[in-house]
């Protein structure tokens, strides 16, 4: 019985500990107090063999619950994202949209859109650009949503979409420009 309840203290712990990193992880990448990339899961690494055949590529590794989150450049401004090809859109929460400089307005919302939390509404937004790892596209429609609705931005398929390549092996995603 003892020895039962040891592995489950051990197993606590260890849950306790992830979510921490992973909290912490969040808070330092949004308070701007550990540089860009923070920690390893957010870590988009270059490929030096597409870069001598002249094309840009990056690896996004998957982090502990086996998502692809990494640090955006949008319109300059770092921008916490996840990366989602179930998307059909970039999405900005609307505090990652305020941060970066653009306010739509009440009205704005006229987008109908279907989420995991149901239905809402969301604005068109145009980016000037869109970059991650000196993978950069220009002129990206993006959606602004409630933050309400969503929790982090994501990098959606009109980012993707227009990569040559997207390929997801194992936990890495891999990106080709």
């Amino acid at each position: 019985m003892s020895r039962l309840f040891g592995i489950a203290v051990l197993v606590a712990a260890i849950v306790a500990a992830v979510g921490y990193l992973d909290d912490a992880g969040d808070r330092a990448i949004e308070g701007g107090g550990l540089q860009w990339p923070a920690f390893a899961r957010w870590i988009a690494t270059s490929d030096p063999g597409e870069a001598r055949a002249g094309r840009r590529s990056t690896t996004i590794a998957a982090g502990l619950d086996g998502q692809f989150r990494t640090a955006v450049l949008v319109n300059g401004e770092r921008v916490r994202m996840l990366a989602d090809t179930g998307a059909t859109s970039v999405v900005l929460t609307r505090s990652d949209a305020a941060r970066i400089g653009i306010w739509p307005r009440r009205d704005d919302f006229t987008v109908p859109v279907q989420t995991a939390n149901g239905q809402t509404r969301a604005a068109p937004v145009m980016l000037d650009k869109v970059a991650i790892d000196g993978i950069r596209v220009d002129d990206v429609r993006a959606l602004v949503i409630g933050d309400e609705t969503l929790k982090i931005s994501l990098l959606g398929m009109t980012f993707l979409g227009r990569l040559a390549n997207v390929t997801m092996s194992g936990n890495t995603l891999r990106l080709v420009e």
